[in-house]
């Protein structure tokens, strides 16, 4: 199976030759003959294999994530050597293969792909991918692009292989990065104790997957997603490797991991374990930073903003993610005309180019006019004004170890060092926890996410003690901060 192509980023990291039914190899190649003939052949096996299994989303719109780099490893090519266009490669496969309906994209930002997948196609990839997943030692299966069968000893080793793949990328972490102490943590755990969870688990998750509906276009994407992620994890292993970034103090999980399955998906995958969430991270921290004391206030009382927004507007808990996509794009300095677009539509357009989707429908204008009018929204809005202001004024913004960040462009830069600032406070707090686990082999991180963590307790007479020692002293290096947060009881 060999190593893969490029280096995994968030959910891109299905490069590897995957394992498929034969039945389904051999109904794509009597659909597609250009997988069969000429000598690109095996390249658009490959573009069509990342296409079906790729769980690579852009966050803003949904849509699959292809990068120019990567679509060069597809074909073969060096990134960057002469001659080379993705574009090109990309328009002679829609036209040869299958539509991508690739998406027009700003500089600097990454190539999104809407693939025009037929009903047929759709059906016989869910089916695929529904049975697939049930095969996790790969009885009976083949290799989409070799066509080799699959092995016993060829699954062993291509595990083995994605392990180390992802081993040398995390082994040199920056040496001045502040989370250093949480990344070796994360990193030096052998994950032993994190895949006989998952092991355990996976029946339960299976029975989840299968119950998932797809009555509507939302609810196939959903499940097509779950799908994607889940089958990368039975193909790949339960792989938990951390890495950081030179734009936020935050350190990700690479590959396709635990981290990228919904929410519900993980939370059975990770069932038996303690969850921790910090309640209302940013929120509270930007209370601080933007000088919002009417709702620094609120969230020091210990009230859920999130159940008085949707009490004051008569929705229900099924109206929460939008609530949460349009806050954020707040917190962030989103341009006031479109947060308020994004909520009352779901969608953000420019053009008949989607440039922001939300999670779920929009609520409407009427409904989007009276959030705004609430006095903590208001006072939210108001702060975020002041904080732009501010950085634009200074030329910089300091973070928590009052690092001082320079800004780099024009006023619409400002949105993104907001956001490094908020995130290098996130992280302050949450390695407060660090200690007390280094020094205790009773308790593991078996699941980091920013301001979240599943910690799983090895001896059960220790478990109320460290779990009281953890809350506590997230509690007070919030609290020695100024930030209205603590771990969620």
């Amino acid at each position: 199976m060999g190593m893969p192509l490029g280096r995994a980023k968030n959910s891109e990291g299905e490069l590897y030759d995957r394992a498929v039914t034969p039945e389904f190899r051999s109904w794509l190649h009597e659909r597609y003959p250009a997988l069969q003939v000429g000598r690109k052949a095996e390249a658009y096996r490959r573009i069509l294999q990342y296409v079906l299994f790729s769980s690579f989303l852009d966050e803003d719109t949904g849509f699959q994530v292809l990068p120019a780099t990567t679509v060069a490893r597809l074909v073969g090519r060096a990134p960057g050597s002469g001659g080379f266009s993705a574009w090109s490669e990309l328009m002679v496969f829609s036209e040869r293969v299958l539509d991508l309906r690739v998406n027009p994209h700003d500089k600097g930002q990454a190539r999104t792909i809407d693939p025009a997948l037929s009903e047929e196609l759709r059906t016989r990839l869910l089916e695929e991918l529904s049975a697939r997943r049930k095969r996790r030692c790969g009885e009976g299966l083949v290799y989409f692009v070799s066509g080799a069968k699959v092995t016993r000893n060829s699954v062993e080793t291509a595990q083995r292989e994605y392990r180390h793949y992802l081993d040398d990328l995390v082994e040199h972490p920056r040496a001045d990065h502040p989370a250093l102490p949480l990344l070796n943590l994360l990193n030096h755990n052998r994950g032993d104790s994190l895949r006989a969870i998952v092991n355990r688990n996976w029946d339960a998750m299976m029975a989840y997957a299968d119950s998932l509906p797809i009555d509507t276009p939302e609810q196939f994407q959903q499940r097509l997603y779950a799908e994607r992620c889940l089958n990368a994890i039975a193909e790949h292993g339960v792989v938990m490797r951390y890495a950081d970034s030179p734009k936020t103090d935050r350190i990700f999980a690479l590959g396709i991991n635990l981290n990228t399955l919904p929410r519900e998906l993980r939370k059975l995958a990770l069932r038996g374990t303690v969850a921790l969430d910090l309640a209302a991270a940013q929120l509270a921290i930007v209370s601080l930073l933007y000088g919002c004391s009417r709702l620094g206030g609120f969230l020091a009382s210990g009230r859920s903003f999130w159940t008085e927004m949707l009490t004051y507007l008569g929705l229900g808990d099924e109206h929460k993610p939008i609530l949460k996509d349009t806050i954020y794009a707040i917190t962030f300095g989103m341009r006031t005309e479109n947060f308020q677009t994004l909520l009352a539509q779901g969608v953000i357009k420019k053009g008949k180019r989607i440039i922001r989707m939300c999670s779920g429908e929009g609520i409407g204008s009427k409904l989007a006019g009276k959030f705004f009018r609430h006095p903590l929204v208001a006072d939210l809005v108001e702060g975020r004004q002041r904080a732009i202001a501010k950085v634009y004024g200074q030329g910089y913004a300091e973070d928590a170890w009052q690092v001082k960040h320079p800004l780099e462009g024009g006023r619409h830069h400002v949105p993104s060092l907001l956001a490094r600032v908020a995130q290098s406070y996130e992280v302050r707090i949450m390695l407060a926890m660090v200690p007390i686990i280094e020094r205790n082999s009773g308790v593991q991180i078996v699941s980091f996410i920013h301001d979240g963590v599943y910690l799983h307790f090895t001896r059960e007479r220790d478990n109320e003690t460290l779990l009281r020692k953890i809350k506590t002293v997230v509690s007070e290096e919030a609290a020695s901060l100024g930030i209205p947060t603590q771990f969620d009881p």
